[in-house]
C-alpha cells in the first residue's frame, strides 16, 4: 500500500508522461495525469485503450517490441503520437517490465521532444537556404569573375593592336 502511494506520488509530480500497460494486450491500466494532457484526454479515458492506437506510425509498436524483447528494455526511442485533436507530438520513450500483482506489466514513459525536433527542422532548413546562397553566390562570383576578364581581354586587345600610341594621364597631366 505505502509503495503503491509512493509510485503515484512519483508519477504524478513528473513532467513526463507515465502509463502502465499489460505486456500481453498493451491496454492502459493506469495513466499519470501528464498523460491525459500530453494525450489530451482526461486520465481516466485512457484506462482500457490499447498505447499503441496513439502512435502516428505503427510500425513504431514493432520496433518497440523487438527491442524489448532483445534488451528486456527500450530507452530513448523517438517516436510521434497522435493527441484526441488529432495534433502530433514527438515523445521519447523508454519502456521498462515490471511485475505488478504478478501480471507482467510495462512502465512506459514518453518525454515531449516537440520542442527540440522543431529546432532541428528549423536548423535543417536554415543549413539547407544557406548552402543554397552560398553556391548562388559562387555561380555569381564566377559569372562576374568570367565577364571581368572579358572586359580585360577586350581592353588588352585595344592596346596591343592599335596603330597609334595610347597612353593615360591624370587631371594634372601626370
Amino acid at each position: 500500500r505505502q509503495s503503491e502511494e509512493l509510485f503515484r506520488a512519483i508519477s504524478e509530480s513528473t513532467p513526463v508522461l507515465m502509463v502502465l500497460t499489460q505486456q500481453f494486450d498493451g491496454m492502459i491500466s493506469y495513466a499519470n495525469s501528464t498523460s491525459g494532457i500530453g494525450l489530451g484526454l482526461e486520465t481516466e479515458q485512457l484506462i482500457g485503450r490499447r498505447l499503441a492506437d496513439f502512435l502516428v506510425d505503427s510500425s513504431d509498436y514493432d520496433q518497440l517490441r523487438a527491442k524489448l524483447e532483445q534488451l528486456g528494455y527500450v530507452r530513448n526511442y523517438e517516436l510521434k503520437v497522435r493527441r484526441s485533436d488529432n495534433t502530433t507530438l514527438w515523445v521519447s520513450t523508454s519502456v521498462h517490465p515490471l511485475r505488478l500483482g504478478g501480471a507482467k506489466t510495462l512502465l512506459t514513459t514518453m518525454f515531449d521532444i516537440s520542442d527540440r525536433k522543431q529546432a532541428e527542422e528549423s536548423l535543417r532548413q536554415s543549413e539547407q537556404l544557406l548552402r543554397q546562397q552560398a553556391q548562388d553566390l559562387e555561380q555569381r562570383v564566377e559569372q562576374r569573375t568570367a565577364e571581368l576578364r572579358s572586359a580585360e581581354q577586350k581592353y588588352r586587345s585595344i592596346f596591343e593592336n592599335a596603330t597609334e600610341g595610347i597612353f593615360q594621364t591624370t587631371l594634372d597631366g601626370q
